[in-house]
């Protein structure tokens, strides 16, 4: 049997939509978005790849920025 995984919970607030989940036990959560796909998006691409252990990948950088890191 595959375990449950978490989708997080979306809630309205006065100027838009937020989403919340349980994360090491406590309750977590994120307002401010404008749309329910907006906040479903954002911890898809956020909260859900850190509760998996997946290791966000590096920004691109330049040349320049690596030579002088």
């Amino acid at each position: 049997m595959v375990p449950a995984s978490q989708r997080g919970s979306l809630y309205r607030t006065k100027k838009g939509w937020g989403i919340r989940w349980y994360e090491n036990g406590k309750r977590r959560h994120e307002s401010g978005f404008k749309s329910q796909t907006e906040a479903r998006e954002w911890w898809h691409n956020v909260v859900r790849p850190r509760l998996l252990g997946i290791e966000p990948e590096p920004d691109d950088i330049t040349l320049t920025e690596f030579v002088t890191q």
